[in-house]
C-alpha cells in the first residue's frame, strides 16, 4: 500500500497539512516540486520561485532578490529521498543569512528528519515512516514531472499573481 496515487494526490495531501501556517516564499525544487508548491501556492497565496539543483555537481541555482533575512522560506520538493537536495538548499539557505526555512515535502522518513533538523527550522511532511526508501514506495505513480510541464506550471503560477 503506497501513501500516494501520484503527485497531484501528494500535493493536495500536503496542501491540506499546510493550510493553517504562514509562508512568504515557497522554493520548488525543479521540476518535481514545482506541482506540489503550485498546490500550496493556490492555497495560501504566495509565491513560488524555482530552485535549479545538479544531483551530480550538487550545484544550486536560486533567486533570492527582495527576501528578508527574516523571510519564512519553504522548500518544497516531492520527497525526501537520499536528502542530497533538501540539505545542499538548505544549508545555501542558512549561509545566505536566512533564519526561518522550512522543508515541506509529502514523504520524510524519520532517519532523515532526524539529520534535517540541523538544517531546517521546522519539517513538515505527511508520511513520515521510521526508514528512508525509494520514492516508489510511496506513489503508486512516481513522480517524472518533465521540465516543460514544470515551467507551465511557474508560468501558470505568475499568471495568476498577477
Amino acid at each position: 500500500m503506497t501513501d500516494f496515487v501520484d503527485i497531484d494526490d501528494a500535493a493536495k495531501q500536503v496542501g491540506a497539512l499546510v493550510r493553517d501556517l504562514r509562508v512568504d516564499l515557497i522554493f520548488a525544487v525543479f521540476p518535481n516540486g514545482v506541482p506540489i508548491a503550485a498546490e500550496i501556492s493556490g492555497r495560501l497565496d504566495v509565491e513560488v520561485r524555482p530552485i535549479q539543483f545538479n544531483r551530480e555537481t550538487a550545484e544550486i541555482a536560486l533567486d533570492a532578490v527582495g527576501l528578508e533575512n527574516e523571510s519564512i522560506i519553504w522548500v518544497v520538493d516531492d520527497g525526501v529521498e537520499t536528502g542530497k537536495a533538501a540539505t545542499a538548499v538548505g544549508q545555501l539557505l542558512k549561509t545566505k543569512g536566512f533564519t526561518a526555512v522550512e522543508l515541506v515535502v509529502p514523504i520524510c522518513a524519520r532517519d532523515a528528519k532526524a539529520q534535517l533538523q540541523f538544517v531546517y527550522q521546522a519539517i513538515h511532511a505527511v508520511a513520515q515512516p521510521l526508514m528512508t526508501r525509494a520514492l516508489k514506495w510511496h506513489y503508486e505513480l512516481v513522480p517524472d514531472v518533465s521540465e516543460a510541464d514544470a515551467n507551465q506550471i511557474l508560468q501558470q503560477l505568475k499568471g495568476r499573481r498577477h
